[in-house]
């Protein structure tokens, strides 16, 4: 689910540059250069967690927590990992876990491990 989220980013930012590209073309090229730059520097930033090496977390849930801004978070081995909401309600503190997750800490999948 999270690699649709960024193709979805990365697409966004393309249309965003083939507009200010067709903009700049009856419009200055300073426009056209800062846009750009903002879309590149929206790939850099998108880019690196989508691929591997991913991260492997295995350890006990110790906590869930969500915070405001409507994202939910899990504690497994004093890490702390972003998971969907399905997820967050699904696992159950005291579950032993393995988690392999982006390098920006997003849950990719989650495995419960039986003792």
């Amino acid at each position: 689910m999270h690699f649709v989220a960024v193709i979805g980013r990365l697409l966004r930012a393309l249309k965003s540059l083939a507009s200010a590209i067709l903009e700049g073309a009856r419009g200055s090229c300073r426009n056209v250069s800062s846009v750009v730059a903002r879309v590149l520097g929206s790939l850099v930033s998108v880019t690196p967690d989508v691929f591997p090496p991913y991260r492997t977390i295995k350890g006990r849930l110790a906590s869930k927590e969500a915070d405001c801004e409507g994202r939910f978070f899990i504690y497994v081995d004093d890490e702390k990992v972003e998971v969907d909401w399905p997820a967050f309600d699904a696992l159950d503190t005291g579950e032993n876990l393995r988690v392999r997750s982006t390098r920006s800490r997003r849950a990719i999948n989650i495995d419960r491990l039986l003792p």
